[in-house]
């Protein structure tokens, strides 16, 4: 498992990005941040998402929404 973390958007690195994964195999797993401390609008929330996994997508990617909230507790 590879890690690509990035504070703003996709960051300055995306032939990095773009290097972690082999051409045959193009998924990825995006893990926005919760922002579980604010009161982040649930709309601009997820708009914001939508546009990361888009550029991701853009840039030949597979992307799968990860929350990792979904695996408290197990």
């Amino acid at each position: 498992m590879k890690f690509y973390l990035s504070s703003y958007k996709l960051g300055n690195e995306i032939e990095k990005l773009k290097s972690l994964v082999s051409k045959n195999k193009n998924k990825l797993g995006y893990i926005p941040n919760a922002l579980d401390f604010s009161k982040a609008d649930p709309e601009e929330k997820t708009k914001h998402i939508e546009s990361d996994m888009n550029d991701l997508k853009a840039i030949g990617f597979d992307v799968e929404l990860l929350d990792l909230r979904d695996y408290f507790g197990r």
